[in-house]
């Protein structure tokens, strides 16, 4: 029996290899599934025991997994034949010489770099893995785009770097594991036989428990790079092709470059790339060592969270719209009269005019040139720190297919999104890496270079992806991909006829898979670490009819709710018709009369008298029964976006006379305020007057 007691947290929290042993042990007599959680970091139901409640327990803080437990907190209630580990008190590392090399021992508990969403709060820079390293002068080759991950948890799913020519692989030496028996192992990479060494690396916690990583250390280093963000037709490579007029191929690119990652927009008229690279500065690191570090997203106050949490309102709209509509249009009349006029402008202009904005080309930035950036290797490799992932929940399906591939694979892609449009692309970036081939039996890059495509999903935390992926898996299954162990697999979760089609075929892509799968029957016997997630995945006997969740209720179609005060149609139309009247004839006093702006095109021109004029008739109507401040506002606040957004963005609708005396930036607020109170108070008093018992206070 362990003496390892659960926490109110749900969770059991070893601190020795001696107590890890006791509850591998314990979980093999009574016949207990067993689960270790590094970060999170993966699909859910890959990381936990099948009923384990995971989304309470990661909201414990250290009070609560202590003696001294808060008393406001509930304990997790967790099936007692269910048995999830936290090692976060199994995070230290050792550094020693041998033979005139160093190395570090490190507990598989050590998180790579502080993870911000560690529910111990434990996890600091401090006592991370890669900062001793740096602070001690030794580094790794390279690392992913993220260093929140545990060490044990990082290496058991495959994960990688962008990087052709090096891979944190290449520093591994030697593992230490508690297998299913209760034994405790260890296995180099300079063992006579290194079965056990290239099948405990990936082995997603199911062949054993990894305590302990060791990795040879190599000088520490400093890197340098550039961000660039183009237009398709204008990126520093040739996407679809086999490289001309100076450009590399896709290829030949990830081939030469020391680390990259390009993030595609494809969606119409976005079409831009994102190509992120950098290479080692030769040398030593020089003391002291002053960085300029790589922004992600643009910092507003010095932070990135701002305008992050900006982008993360917009993707929830859009991921749950038209539920977003009804949520905020209360008036049902309102919201069936809105949703197909916003359909209409969708697609077409809203989704790619907003998504333009987050997107900029480097000719649009403060000063009109790539990111240029330099910092030392642990801060500079993982450009994706700076991501907070609970504003931000992006998932993702990640697709590892031989390099040799890439020009077939970028052209099959580019013609699936010009066909498909938004269904096709989704509302989110893809990024594209390349690995460096291993030697890990799992590992998606076992034995060939990889280029890795990474489709990305913006999450509303309740429907899962599988439909969207599934033409994506389709799509690309002659390339002879492998996924990701931690993201998305291929196959309906509930379908056991999918399932078995994709085990298959991912064997058919592994020559060590049934080596691999013999080593873990060998030393997990009693399949105690096989939770239902990987019985199905991997085929695990025997499988039961239990073993599969239920297929999901086809969900119902948002509607709007029952209107308490609905609204005649003839005050829709007469609002629509005040505020055209009145949109026209200011813009036209602006720019026809006093000449204080001049308009690209007269289609621009009509363009944005038509959504002035809808958006400020749809006001009366939403704000009709309250004060007419709440309507200024909504619409001084809407000319100011669109002042801002015409100065951002690449094309320019409109520009500010030259010759008043004021500068531009200052004459579009004063003239938008006016917009907003003329269009505003006229239109609103001419409500009144006509429609005086729909507009009581």
């Amino acid at each position: 029996m362990s003496t390892v007691q659960k926490a109110r947290d749900g969770y059991f929290h070893p601190s020795s290899v001696e107590e890890i042993q006791a509850l591998v042990l314990d979980a093999k007599a009574r016949k207990r599934t067993i689960r270790v959680r590094g970060a999170g970091h993966s699909v859910n139901q890959a990381v936990y025991t099948d009923s384990f409640p995971y989304e309470t327990a990661e909201y414990y803080a250290p009070s609560e997994i202590a003696d001294n437990y808060a008393l406001n907190f509930q304990p997790v209630e967790v099936p007692d034949n269910e048995i999830n580990i936290l090692l976060d008190r199994f995070i230290d590392v050792h550094f020693y010489e041998e033979h005139g090399k160093h190395y570090v021992k490190a507990c598989a508990g050590c998180h790579l770099g502080r993870d911000p969403y560690d529910p111990t709060e434990t996890s600091t820079y401090f006592n991370s893995l890669f900062y001793q390293m740096d602070q001690r002068g030794f580094a790794v080759p390279d690392m992913g785009g993220i260093t929140h991950q545990t060490v044990g948890g990082f290496l058991s799913t495959g994960s990688s770097g962008g990087s052709l020519k090096y891979s944190i692989e290449d520093a591994i030496v030697a593992f230490s594991f508690v297998d299913g028996n209760g034994e405790h192992h260890h296995c180099s990479k300079f063992d006579e036989n290194t079965d056990l060494f290239y099948a405990i690396g990936v082995s997603m916690g199911l062949l054993g428990i990894i305590t302990h990583v060791t990795f040879e250390c190599m000088p520490r280093y400093s890197i340098s790079g550039s961000e660039t963000t183009t237009y398709e037709s204008d990126c520093e490579v040739d996407l679809f092709g086999n490289g001309s007029k100076g450009k590399p191929s896709l290829e030949k690119f990830l081939r030469d470059t020391e680390y990259t990652r390009l993030m595609w927009w494809p969606q119409k008229k976005v079409e831009k790339m994102v190509v992120w690279k950098a290479a080692r500065v030769p040398g030593p690191v020089p003391t002291p060592y002053i960085p300029q570090p790589y922004i992600e997203t643009p910092e507003i106050f010095g932070s990135p969270t701002p305008l992050q949490y900006v982008g993360a309102l917009f993707y929830n709209a859009v991921v749950t719209w038209p539920a977003s509509l009804y949520q905020v249009i209360k008036n049902a009349t309102l919201a069936k009269i809105l949703k197909p006029i916003i359909e209409l402008i969708y697609e077409p202009f809203l989704l790619p005019f907003v998504i333009n904005i987050f997107v900029q080309n480097d000719d649009t930035k403060p000063g009109g040139k790539p990111q240029e950036f330099h910092d030392l290797w642990w801060r500079g490799l993982p450009m994706d720190n700076q991501v907070d992932d609970r504003l931000l929940h992006v998932i993702f399906t990640e697709l590892w297919m031989p390099i040799e591939q890439t020009q077939a694979a970028m052209v099959a892609l580019n013609n699936f999104y010009d066909k498909g449009g938004y269904k096709a692309t989704g509302y989110f970036s893809n990024e594209i890496y390349g690995t460096k081939a291993s030697k890990f039996w799992m590992s998606p890059a076992f034995e060939r270079d990889v280029v890795r495509f990474d489709i990305f999903v913006y999450s509303d935390g309740e429907n899962e992806p599988y439909d969207f992926y599934t033409q994506y898996w389709d799509l690309l299954k002659p390339f002879n991909f492998r996924a990701h162990w931690a993201k998305y697999l291929p196959g309906q979760p509930y379908s056991p006829v999918q399932l078995k089609e994709w085990y298959e075929y991912f064997r058919q892509q592994n020559p060590r898979w049934d080596d691999w799968m013999a080593l873990r029957a060998k030393h997990d016997p009693d399949q105690i670490f096989v939770n239902a997630y990987w019985r199905t995945r991997l085929q695990i006997g025997p499988l039961q009819p239990s073993d599969y969740p239920p297929a999901p209720s086809p969900r119902p179609k948002p509607q709007p709710g029952p209107d308490p005060d609905p609204t005649p149609i003839s005050y829709y139309i007469a609002s629509i018709f005040y505020t055209l009247l009145i949109s026209t004839a200011v813009e036209m006093l602006g720019s026809n009369v006093l000449d204080i702006f001049r308009w690209t095109s007269p289609t621009v021109e009509i363009t944005i008298i038509a959504i002035m004029t809808l958006g400020i008739g749809v006001g009366n109507v939403l704000f009709r029964r309250s004060s007419g401040v709440w309507m200024l506002l909504l619409t001084f606040a809407a000319v100011l976006v669109l002042n801002v957004a015409n100065g951002l963005l690449d094309e320019r609708w409109w520009t500010w006379h030259a010759e008043l005396g004021l500068p531009p930036w200052l004459v579009g607020v004063v003239f938008e305020s006016f917009v907003a109170v003329a269009v505003c108070y006229v239109s609103r008093k001419l409500g009144e007057k006509f429609f005086r018992q729909h507009t009581a206070k």
